[in-house]
């Protein structure tokens, strides 16, 4: 996993080192904040991303910083890399997640002391997020310009390293008859974290508002693929399989 972790870390030293040589040819900085959502395989949010592992819902909120390039007065080339936090909703999460402690140990240790003692209840409630580090390589082209708006559609390809997650959330309750009292007590149980880095792609639109020589306002829309490679690269464990991605954030021009 720390070998995984340095992976996007090096790509921003990178991303940071070319900005740094191509002073001249930075079009402009960009800052965003993101919201994001999967997509089921009918394009709705409402129904379940990923129908093969009960997956229903991936939605979350992140940042981005890229660094634009002109190669003409229309065609812009930008590197960004950002971070992405998803809630994942999965039905029969625990039982999907594949925790070999859970299966093997801690699932009968639970249904035996509950079944021992009928003064002692649990409440287990499965908790899963993702955490995500996209790295892309972006293509605009401006297709309609009237001060000071910009529209322009762009398309791109990167990698999306990701740290899936799963908590268990514990509440354990004890009844004494004899003093009328129920003792309370919670804890969180961990299983191990899943990660990989799987390609995607992705096409959208956005509108840039110039406020001044300096600043500026960026918004866009993004449908977001990622590409299928099998048991490789993490795919199979991935929560969804395509997303749309709103952002709106800052434009520092050059």
């Amino acid at each position: 996993m720390k070998r995984l972790l340095l992976r996007p870390v090096a790509l921003v030293f990178l991303l940071l080192f070319l900005s740094n040589q191509g002073n001249a040819q930075i079009h402009s900085v960009v800052f965003n904040g993101s919201w994001s959502s999967a997509l089921s395989p009918g394009f709705s949010m409402s129904k379940e991303a990923r129908k093969d592992v009960k997956i229903n819902k991936a939605s979350g909120w992140g940042a981005d910083l890229g660094v634009r390039y002109s190669i003409t007065d229309k065609l812009l080339i930008s590197v960004s890399g950002g971070y992405q936090f998803y809630a994942v909703d999965q039905d029969s999460a625990l039982g999907r997640w594949g925790w070999k402690f859970w299966e093997t140990r801690y699932k009968g240790n639970v249904r035996d002391m509950l079944n021992s003692d009928t003064t002692l209840k649990a409440d287990l409630q499965p908790r899963e997020t993702m955490e995500s580090y996209p790295v892309f390589i972006n293509c605009s082209y401006s297709f309609y310009e009237t001060a000071p708006f910009t529209f322009s559609a762009h398309a791109g390809v990167g990698v999306i390293f990701y740290y899936r997650k799963f908590m268990l959330e514990e509440t354990w309750s004890k009844y004494y008859p004899a003093a009328g009292y129920t003792f309370l007590y919670s804890f969180r149980d961990f299983a191990p974290t899943k990660a990989g880095n799987p390609i995607a792609l992705k096409i959208g639109a956005e509108c840039d508002y110039r406020i001044s020589e300096i600043f500026g306002v960026n918004s866009s829309v993004s449908y977001l693929q990622i590409i299928d490679s099998g048991r490789k690269l993490g795919y199979d464990n991935f929560p969804f399989r395509r997303a749309v991605q709103a952002k709106l954030g800052l434009t520092i021009y050059y």
